[in-house]
């Protein structure tokens, strides 16, 4: 376990607590270091949008709905807080590059060492959701505003980022509902 999300509050006292972000709504997060110390974080929930944490090596994304953070388990810093882009639709991880990208309804955002270096706002778009990594691509659904609101296969070049759509292979928006939380 390098994080994991309490369902509700730790007692007090009971780890050593870390805030970040401020809301009047707290998602709590249990890290461990390498040297299997616990603490929790305490993180401001942003407006409406997806909660989840994604660990890789040192570094804990933390999704709470809207907000975004990119946390050091081990020295405990905040490295990343992005809080003034809201519903957060899909969050993944990817490696060799290791990156986070996000999304929400009209764009992506992709992080590298705590630095967004890539944002793009596709036009008419009206969903974004990346789910995984397959070999050198980001991979997921988009929806290009049509009638019919199909997603589309969308394929993310993590060396190049161009962003490449399959119009042949099409899902029902309501198939999609859960897709990006099963990772």
């Amino acid at each position: 376990m390098k994080a994991l999300i309490f369902d509700k509050a730790p007692l007090s006292g009971e780890y050593e607590e870390k805030y970040f972000g401020k809301s009047t709504s707290t998602l709590w997060v249990k890290f461990e270091t390498d040297s299997y110390e616990k603490w929790v974080g305490a993180f401001g929930n942003g407006g409406y949008g997806i909660t989840k944490v994604i660990s890789h090596d040192d570094l804990v994304f933390v999704v709470a709905k809207g907000s975004v953070y990119l946390v050091n388990r081990n020295n405990k810093e905040l490295i990343f807080v992005e809080d003034k882009w809201d519903f957060i639709e899909s969050a993944i991880a990817t490696k060799n590059p290791n990156f986070f990208i996000y999304s929400n309804c009209f764009g992506y955002k992709i992080i590298k060492n705590g630095v967004v270096i890539k944002m793009e706002r596709p036009e008419y778009v009206d969903g974004i959701l990346f789910t995984e990594q397959e070999g050198n691509f980001a991979v997921g659904w988009i929806d290009q505003i049509h009638q019919d609101r199909f997603y589309e296969k969308m394929y993310l070049d993590l060396n190049t980022f161009k962003l490449t759509i399959d119009e042949s292979i099409r899902m029902d928006w309501k198939n999609l509902v859960n897709t990006n939380n099963t990772k």
